[in-house]
């Protein structure tokens, strides 16, 4: 199969977050980085805060209204604690697609926006009596293997990395790279200066995951 652009999928640690302005970012993210390496287009579709469940609702929404015959799927998988639910009412850019119509559950811990009673009753809800280990464990099985089914469907080569958070025991199908094994670690390891201050991986940072990538890139997915 002949590549001609990079997808990626995730949260902040996809989308660049604390890389600086919109330009500087989408230079400097691993995706882009990645797609310079090969000469490729690149979309980034990493959304801060965003949920293994919202992260489901953007792949299906991207392969249902896209051609992605050339397209090659990278997918950082966030914390299955969190969640999401979509929201008709909520507000988003003019340009931004359907599934970015989310609530997550991470901003309302974090309070960062001023949400009603009956959202804040839903968070209190879902903590208290939904999520649980049962739940998270379920929630990473059900998005990886969902994922990895697309791959199969629509026949597009999907990576899938685990970022930062728990790498759980469970399902590890032939698209989950380094089933036991996540970036952050990655990035600690390298005993080097590579976060920012928020938390979120520098350019240094950005460039080691590309690096990784890259290479199974070039020794997995292109030589098929």
């Amino acid at each position: 199969m002949e590549i001609h652009k990079i997808v990626t999928f995730g949260c902040s640690w996809t989308y660049g977050d604390e890389l600086g302005n919109d330009e500087y970012r989408n230079k400097h993210v691993w995706g882009n980085l990645i797609a310079n390496h090969n000469g490729w287009e690149f979309e980034n579709h990493g959304f801060p805060g965003a949920s293994l469940k919202s992260i489901r609702d953007s792949i299906i929404w991207y392969v249902t209204n896209n051609d992605v015959s050339d397209t090659l799927f990278v997918v950082g998988l966030t914390s299955p604690e969190r969640q999401s639910w979509f929201n008709n009412n909520h507000e988003c850019a003019d340009d931004d697609p359907p599934w970015m119509q989310h609530i997550h559950s991470i901003w309302m811990i974090d309070n960062e926006k001023e949400y009603s009673e009956l959202w804040q009753s839903a968070l209190k809800s879902f903590i208290i009596d939904q999520q649980c280990r049962n739940w998270v464990v379920n929630n990473f099985n059900e998005t990886v293997l969902l994922i990895d089914g697309i791959s199969k469907i629509y026949n597009v080569p999907i990576i899938q990395v685990n970022m930062f958070d728990e790498v759980l025991e469970g399902v590890a199908p032939e698209s989950l790279y380094m089933p036991g094994y996540n970036f952050g670690e990655l990035l600690d390891d390298t005993k080097q200066d590579v976060w920012k201050p928020g938390g979120h991986p520098n350019e240094l940072g950005h460039q080691i995951i590309a690096n990784k990538l890259i290479s199974y890139i070039d020794s997995a997915i292109l030589t098929k």
